[in-house]
């Protein structure tokens, strides 16, 4: 019997099992297809890039979701931001150079109707599902301007204590970066176009990466003084105590003035390969192969040794010109781009067998699908987090990441393909028709976004107001003025370095020890939930054992993260509490473990050589899949019975 299945958004025309994938990619309406109105004829589709895109957003989703492998995540931001602009380029240089008048309006309209819609439905499930709602109802209703013009990694906004790009609905902090290089290319980078000799192209390229190398050699060897000046004069965090809250990430790593190198290159590749793909002589000469396999084997080169040495070369230390540390820093922006660039180029120049590979209908329709998986994985993890088999070790994570697929195609299929069409239609109507046309079949989802704004805008502040007058112990997280005082140890002062994420029962008390504990329950927001101390007065350039007493009622994964005052040693541990092992270890450490105590308390210790006189000590929680940062349950809690240092 023929198998067949009726897809509903497809007409309902009856399709083979045998040709479902390949009709899905024909009708799908993705990125890379180039719009009739900027396409030529001399422009088709290029698979093999779409293809990329799965890759990208599967190193972003797999990272993300398995802490062992986070380090892929490096790969993906910069092949996202190349990869945007050649396309950009690709797509709509021929209709720039026609008019730039008509090419504005029509540039705006499709790049909003791709990117806009799941940015705003998404942002408006953060705003009802975590405590961003609340706290911007409660606080500052202004806050959700940015959000709305999607544009708040364009300056350093603050909320809460904590940057915009590491507050709620951080995992979008790329579009409003994404759009600010839209406007930037309608400005002027468009312009591009003129270059019209493919060997002045390649010096240019060439040009442009020293050029970005040299730059960011800049920034780095000036960071004291900027970054000084941002703690100074604009209430940043430090960055070797704070990197998330700091001007250096916000600079370099999520505002768009650190990132349109990437996209800049992308559009100066995609002009070179527009020169060039005609000339058969020079394609005859070169090895397809070995321009497609090169760039991948030297992108796993650099991230292993990015790996191999990160660890050892605390880049982040203050006065530190070392070249391996600047070298460690680019991994926030430039690293990989000019080898992304030569990726990008071999794919659309050569039929080479990646190239065949990532044109499969399998693969790119995973790739069509990319922008919905990026944006909507946190949301299939934080519901499969929830549920009762997420602890199952291994197979958790491959079902993970299939339900992030199956999210990310219900995103796609039902949010992404109908909005952006829809909104075409719409734009493209007469102004004495848009009305009509939000009521028609072609202005269906314009009419459902603006009534899921306007419910929205109901029905979460009616939330939020809610909660308004409950006065929940545990629903704010600690300051360092609501701790108890910390007892000497072996003489040493003992003072509060930090506190994030958690809320405390006060003590009455006179120090926090093992017989009268600190009581910590994790907060419901979405971040780091950690407590720090500091010891002054150890002795420079020898080895001390650090000691934490914790006590927890169930499961849960503990990161114990040292450093010294000088941010020049720098190492961590995870124990999983308190079913006796001990995770992993990275950095300077020399020895970890821990000693099971009485009552149900357990000592985690680590030895590490402190170049300072001061040692910095972190106790955070990780979640099942030992993530650093994660929405809290309100639940959750440990006892911390205070802190020892000693020599070993």
């Amino acid at each position: 019997m023929e198998l067949r299945w009726r897809v509903d958004w497809c007409g309902r025309r009856p399709v083979r099992l045998a040709g479902f994938l390949s009709r899905l990619v024909e009708m799908s309406s993705a990125s890379l297809k180039v719009p009739a109105q900027a396409r030529s004829d001399e422009h088709g589709n290029i698979d093999s890039l779409t293809g990329v895109r799965f890759v990208a957003a599967l190193t972003i989703a797999l990272g993300h979701s398995y802490a062992p492998v986070d380090v892929i995540t490096m790969v993906g931001m910069p092949l996202f931001f190349t990869l945007s602009g050649f396309i950009i380029h690709y797509v709509y240089s021929d209709t720039f150079a026609a008019g730039w008048r008509s090419a504005v309006g029509k540039f705006a309209t499709a790049r909003f109707s791709r990117i806009y819609p799941l940015y705003f439905i998404l942002l408006l499930v953060a705003l009802a599902l975590t405590p961003m709602g609340k706290f911007i109802y409660l606080n500052n209703i202004y806050i959700i301007a940015p959000y709305l013009l999607a544009c708040y990694t364009w300056f350093p906004l603050v909320i809460d204590g904590h940057m915009a790009a590491d507050w709620y609905y951080s995992i979008s902090w790329s579009v409003p970066t994404e759009i600010f290089f839209y406007i930037a290319y309608a400005l002027g980078l468009y312009k591009l176009h003129r270059i019209n000799n493919d060997k002045l192209c390649l010096v240019i390229l060439v040009g442009f990466c020293a050029f970005s190398y040299l730059l960011f050699y800049g920034f780095f060897l000036t960071r004291d003084f900027w970054g000084d000046f941002g703690i100074r004069h604009i209430g940043f965090s430090p960055w070797t105590t704070d990197f998330g809250n700091s001007l250096y990430r916000w600079f370099l790593y999520t505002s768009p003035y650190g990132r349109i190198f990437e996209f800049i290159g992308g559009c100066i590749t995609c002009q070179l390969f527009l020169l060039v793909r005609k000339n058969n002589k020079l394609r005859s000469r070169a090895n397809i192969e070995i321009l497609a396999w090169l760039p991948c084997i030297l992108i796993a080169v650099m991230v292993i040794l990015y790996q191999s040495i990160a660890p050892y070369h605390h880049w982040l230390a203050p006065h530190d010109h070392r070249f391996l540390s600047y070298f460690v820093s680019l991994h926030m922006n430039f690293l990989l781009a000019p080898l992304c660039y030569l990726l990008i180029f071999s794919l659309a120049y050569g039929k080479s067998t990646l190239s065949r590979i990532l044109s499969t209908s399998t693969v790119v329709l995973l790739g069509e699908i990319s922008y919905s998986t990026y944006l909507g994985h946190p949301l299939a993890q934080s519901f499969w987090d929830n549920s009762a088999l997420s602890h199952v070790p291994y197979l958790s994570k491959a079902i993970e990441i299939v339900l992030i697929y199956i999210f990310s195609w219900m995103f796609y299929s039902s949010l992404e393909v109908p909005a952006k069409s829809g909104l075409r239609r719409f734009f493209a109507l007469r102004p004495g028709q848009a009305i009509v046309g939000c009521l028609g079949p072609g202005g269906a989802w314009v009419t459902a976004i603006a009534a899921i704004a306007l419910l929205g805008a109901i029905f979460v502040p009616m939330l939020a107001g809610k909660e308004k007058t409950k006065a929940a112990a545990l629903a704010a997280p600690a300051t360092l003025g609501d701790l108890p005082p910390l007892p000497l140890t072996d003489g040493r002062r003992v003072v509060w370095d930090g506190t994030e994420g958690l809320a405390v029962r006060r003590l009455d008390a006179p120090a926090v020890t093992s017989e009268s504990p600190l009581s910590l329950v994790v907060t419901t927001e979405t971040g780091r939930h950690r407590l720090g101390v500091s010891i002054h007065g150890i002795d420079s350039n020898q080895p001390f054992r650090v000691s934490a007493w914790l006590k927890v009622a169930s499961p849960i994964n503990i990161l114990l993260d040292l450093r010294d005052d000088k941010a020049t040693h720098h190492g961590t541990a995870v124990f999983r509490l308190p079913d006796g092992t001990n995770a992993q270890e990275s950095g300077n450490l020399t020895a970890f473990g821990r000693t099971a105590e009485p009552d149900g308390w357990v000592r985690v210790w680590a030895d590490m050589i402190f170049t300072g006189d001061v040692v910095v000590a972190y106790v955070t929680l990780l979640d099942p899949s030992d993530k650093n940062e994660f929405s809290g349950d309100g639940r959750t809690g440990i006892s911390f019975g205070g802190i020892d240092v000693r020599r070993p």
